[in-house]
């Protein structure tokens, strides 16, 4: 197969005005950088219990991350072009694994081992009455995941993408930086006062899933209007 971008204007997109939907994402990256900006004054004000196990921003992310299923969804229920439906549709599984790792693989709705000065210990994935089979299917779904990327070649879509500057690598970049410094305070390389690395962690952590919900939303504003994928044989 090989995957053509040609000109064509899709039903539907008619009426949006491009340079609207581009104001509107330029709105959302400032919003993103203003956030990520915001972490370590807001991790020194909020109390240790935000950043636990459970806590209310490990929760704020599950609502971001079902924020970028629903956003791929809703891309893939309305595209009109078959191979852009397929790209939105290949990102599902991948919001949904990491729902469920936020989750702990379902730990997160059973009553925790106990409650330290840190939080919660939830129980462990070996603990869950399913947990042996969490990574055997784990890795199923990313195989297919794999697989399907390779025979639609929406891999190359991507490509494309870069090549038509339609790929909001801005806001890549400021995701990319996120997830660094929260690992690099998850191991006190990058420490905040008061001891509230755990806090800062899961802050950046939820940045980091906010980026990742701009970019498709950064696709659809970037990408031209008159463009399609062809599917030759």
């Amino acid at each position: 197969m090989d995957l053509n971008l040609g000109n064509q204007t899709q039903p539907g997109l008619q009426t949006v005005n491009p340079d609207q939907k581009k104001i509107w994402f330029n709105i959302f990256q400032g919003f993103l950088v203003v956030s990520l900006l915001l972490t370590v004054p807001l991790c020194k004000v909020l109390p240790h219990s935000y950043g636990w196990e459970n806590g209310p921003v490990e929760w704020l992310q599950v609502v971001v991350l079902a924020l970028g299923f629903i956003v791929c969804a809703g891309f893939m229920c309305f595209e009109k072009n078959r191979k852009f439906a397929l790209f939105w549709g290949w990102t599902l599984p991948i919001w949904l694994i990491m729902i469920a790792r936020e989750l702990s693989w379902g730990a997160a709705f059973f009553p925790p081992q106990s409650i330290g000065v840190n939080g919660p210990v939830l129980i462990t994935r070996e603990m869950l009455w399913y947990g042996k089979v969490v990574h055997p299917i784990v890795g199923i779904i990313l195989l297919g995941w794999i697989v399907a990327g390779i025979y639609y070649r929406l891999y190359s879509l991507v490509i494309k993408l870069f090549q038509r500057k339609a790929f909001p690598v801005p806001v890549l970049s400021i995701a990319i930086m996120a997830i660094i410094i929260a690992t690099l305070s998850e191991k006190h390389i990058f420490a905040v006062a008061d001891g509230k690395n755990m806090l800062l962690e899961e802050m950046l952590e939820a940045v980091f899933y906010l980026g990742l919900v701009l970019i498709p939303i950064g696709i659809k504003a970037l990408l031209p209007v008159d463009v399609k994928v062809d599917i030759s044989a």
